[in-house]
């Protein structure tokens, strides 16, 4: 274990994703960065896919994501949306929903 080793987040929210330590804390705990969410993380819950990639503590998001597509993994990218710009989406969808189902109040 060793900053710069692939790893693959086998438990949590982010399961599923490919990601890399950035940074090793303790026996037990290392900093991951990568398609998974920046954070703290028990060893525990990842799998050593058996690479390294040459990372620091400062390396950017992006950066880390193409070094690991260099290495020859391939994933689906996560998008993160703008929590604005879906409120807003939600408030559009909640009116047409409500125009549908409800009928406007007039004539009698």
């Amino acid at each position: 274990m060793k900053t710069g080793d692939i790893i693959l987040k086998i438990s949590g929210r982010d399961a599923g994703n490919i990601g890399t330590i950035t940074e090793v804390l303790d026996n037990n705990y290392v900093v991951i960065d990568g398609n998974t969410r920046k954070r703290k993380c028990n060893i525990k819950h990842l799998e050593f896919l058996g690479k390294n990639i040459p990372v620091r503590k400062d390396t950017d998001r992006n950066n880390i994501l193409d070094l690991i597509k260099k290495a020859g993994f391939q994933f689906k990218e996560i998008k993160k949306g703008n929590k604005r710009e879906k409120k807003i989406q939600e408030k559009t969808n909640l009116k047409k929903i409500k125009s549908i189902v409800e009928p406007k109040a007039g004539k009698k």
